[in-house]
């Protein structure tokens, strides 16, 4: 039966978890930082039931495709600029660099349309509106805030002016990044929540071998069963499940399971798994609902 102890480490500063388990192994998981703590439109999201079949979630991850586009078209139109600036006042060039200016910005509002016909579909507002100013006169990317704003665009020279601003929306940095693998690991935490689980997300445990491993879910279950867990929302290997076993091992946490929305393709890491007292591989998770998935995982913790 394990202890678990939540403790302000730090002067109150740092919210760590130590876990004792036994009599001699202390486990300390320390809590890293997530926009997810901060958003509650993400924390609605995750909330969501059956998000995982759910045409939400699809719709969800074509706009953080969308917005990743938009950053990479912008990206990639200070590069044009920056590579042509020596043509751009030879004749035979101009009409082929006009072009794929208005592309560039084209392709940009396009983006923003179906960004917004997402977020109305939904009805979850992860975006935010962001100023793009681009040249009056070459259709030239120039900054997203007017900080950024130069006095004159730097392709044609030509003087730039703050009201001349396209507000564009889609999805920063931060958001992109959760969505892109953080989300899985908060909606496995959800469901094991609504078993009676009691869970930490996206931290570190140090291993006996005095490494410290990240961890996506360390799980407390009603008896005082200790879980750690990996998630993997894309594609993973057998590399995937044998670092983890490794974890696992280091850690010498009681039971592991490593969550996959997609269907292992190594018949050999399957195979260890299930030879591996203790720990177990749900792979093939993606468009069940949460009915299912909770009794997946309660069959599994019975076969732990």
């Amino acid at each position: 039966m394990a202890i678990t102890i939540q403790q302000l480490d730090n002067e109150g500063k740092e919210n760590n978890i130590t876990i004792l388990i036994g009599k001699n192994l202390l486990l300390k998981f320390i809590p890293g930082n997530s926009i997810f703590f901060s958003e509650k439109v993400l924390q609605d999201l995750i909330r969501t039931s059956n998000l995982l079949s759910s045409s939400i979630l699809l719709k969800i991850i074509e706009e953080k495709k969308l917005s990743e586009g938009v950053s990479k078209n912008l990206s990639d139109g200070i590069k044009f600029q920056e590579s042509v600036a020596n043509l751009r006042n030879e004749k035979t060039f101009q009409p082929i660099i006009q072009k794929t200016l208005e592309q560039t910005k084209e392709e940009v509002i396009n983006a923003n349309i179906q960004i917004k016909e997402i977020e109305k579909q939904t009805k979850f507002y992860l975006a935010k509106d962001y100023p793009l100013y681009f040249c009056r006169n070459c259709i030239s990317y120039l900054a997203n805030s007017t900080e950024s704003l130069p006095e004159n665009c730097k392709f044609c020279g030509t003087k730039t002016e703050e009201n001349k601003q396209t507000f564009t929306r889609y999805l920063d940095e931060k958001i992109i990044s959760y969505l892109t693998g953080y989300w899985f690991e908060d909606y496995i935490s959800k469901i094991l929540e609504s078993i009676g689980w009691q869970t930490w997300t996206h931290g570190e445990v140090m291993g006996s071998s005095g490494t410290c491993h990240s961890i996506d879910i360390l799980a407390i279950g009603p008896n005082g069963r200790v879980l750690v867990a990996e998630c993997k929302s894309g594609a993973f290997g057998g590399k995937d499940i044998f670092n983890f076993a490794a974890k696992y091992f280091d850690i010498k946490g009681p039971y592991g399971i490593f969550f996959a929305l997609k269907e292992n393709p190594d018949s050999k890491g399957k195979e260890y798994m299930e030879r591996v007292p203790g720990l177990c591989l749900l792979d093939n998770l993606d468009n069940l609902n949460d009915q299912t998935l909770v009794e997946k995982i309660e069959a599994t913790l019975k076969f732990l």
